[in-house]
């Protein structure tokens, strides 16, 4: 879904529950279509994750500088703290070229606020979307429907699992053989 609207569209929300997968589902999202062989967007990546990048994002590409993807964690910082990483990580993208992908995980306290400084992060987003080939992906616990930024923001929100397809996904994530004892006890 998420892939099918950046064709149309250039702003996306990925909202949902605490815990339920959206930085998860950002990471897989910039990992399969960062690759090479006529994805969506460049092939190489950058993750600004306050440390050392997940097995997905350095999967990606790691620390690349010139490139087509850009994952910031954003999650627990002040606009202010945002803005400043924003600028140094619109800086390094192509201005040029096909789309461009700048991802935001966590935006709940940076962009929800409605002070000076939001309102400044908000316009340089929208300065950054209206001067390049780029594309936003967002990912807080709610979207906001009302989003200062040019051209309609599409938001998709991510469902709670059933309980066959979580099994399914464990089971594919596992990285060793699962017993019936890792599934008995007490949660």
């Amino acid at each position: 879904a998420v892939a099918t609207a950046f064709r149309q569209r250039r702003v996306i929300w990925i909202h949902g529950k605490a815990g339920i997968g959206k930085s998860a589902l950002l990471s897989e999202f910039i990992r399969f279509y960062a690759m090479p062989g006529d994805r969506l967007f460049s092939h190489c990546c950058r993750c600004d994750t306050n440390g050392s990048p997940s097995e997905a994002e350095a999967a990606a590409g790691g620390r690349a500088t010139q490139c087509g993807v850009q994952l910031l964690r954003v999650s627990g910082l002040g606009p202010a703290a945002v803005l400043e990483r924003l600028k140094a990580a619109v800086l390094e993208m192509p201005r040029a070229g096909p789309a461009t992908l700048l991802a935001l995980d966590g935006v709940e306290e940076s962009l929800a606020a409605r002070d000076s400084q939001a309102a400044e992060l908000w316009s340089f987003l929208g300065e950054a979307l209206a001067d390049s080939p780029l594309r936003l992906l967002l990912t807080s616990r709610q979207p906001r429907y009302d989003a200062p930024l040019p051209g309609k923001v599409v938001a998709i929100e991510v469902p709670v699992l059933s309980p066959e397809d979580a099994c399914l996904l464990l089971a594919r994530r596992a990285h060793r053989p699962l017993f019936q004892r890792d599934l008995d006890g007490d949660l």
